[in-house]
């Protein structure tokens, strides 16, 4: 089964979508680190959209569902991720709060478009690029069945690793966490954070990996930054 027109289209609007927000905070000079990186460059962007791309025509192959399937509702490609994805914003707010881990943010209004860039960014690099990639070349040796979709937990549970090691690490480099022990609540968090939309992405497609982690973002770093500050201020933290 060939890729449709309309997920062609509507995947080129997600690559629009993610460059206009660069656009935006560089108008407006934000020198946050989260931006400064070599991943947010524009060279690296337009790689991420070319292999998104690539992935994108494998996916079938791969046994990764078309960004619109018609064997995937609305309520499974938007709706239920969302609401995982906010609930799950609410819940890191939730245990952040308990443990008092403050986690630094970019501020808002301009959060908007950074975590809306990285947020598809995210899902590209981190899950989509490599998933589809790494299904469609077992795909090749073990066919369809139950070895590919073995395959797919095995592979999901390795790239689900990757975040969250990257986030405890850069959250011990600026002395974040009181102590090592402190860390592992926040990396199973990520974890979690990384293994569910793999699962989606798997079951649904893209757009609902996407819908899930912007609404995530949504709560835990756009509304949340925005509130955080004002909220310890008030309970004197």
């Amino acid at each position: 089964m060939s890729v449709t027109r309309r997920s062609q289209l509507s995947y080129i609007e997600l690559i629009v979508v993610m460059a206009a927000g660069k656009v935006v905070w560089s108008v407006y000079n934000l020198a946050d680190p989260l931006v400064q990186r070599p991943l947010t460059s524009w060279p690296v962007m337009a790689v991420v959209a070319l292999l998104g791309y690539m992935a994108l025509r494998l996916s079938n192959q791969a046994g990764v569902p078309d960004l619109w399937s018609p064997d995937v509702s609305d309520f499974r490609r938007f709706t239920l991720p969302v609401l995982l994805g906010a609930g799950f914003g609410l819940l890191q707010i939730v245990l952040v709060m308990l443990q008092g881990i403050r986690v630094p943010m970019v501020a808002f209004p301009l959060s908007v478009p950074v975590y809306t860039t990285v947020g598809i960014l995210s899902e590209l690099v981190l899950h989509y690029i490599p998933l589809v990639g790494i299904l469609f070349s077992i795909s090749l040796i073990v066919g369809e069945g139950r070895s590919r979709r073995t395959a797919f937990w095995i592979v999901a549970v390795i790239i689900s690793l990757w975040e969250p090691v990257l986030q405890l690490t850069m959250m011990m480099r600026m002395n974040i966490l009181s102590s090592p022990a402190a860390g592992i609540l926040p990396f199973l968090l990520v974890w979690v954070a990384n293994l569910l939309p793999l699962y989606l992405l798997k079951r649904y497609g893209l757009l609902s990996a996407i819908s899930w982690r912007l609404a995530d973002y949504l709560v835990w770093h756009v509304l949340w930054g925005a509130l955080a500050p004002v909220v310890y201020v008030s309970l004197g933290l």
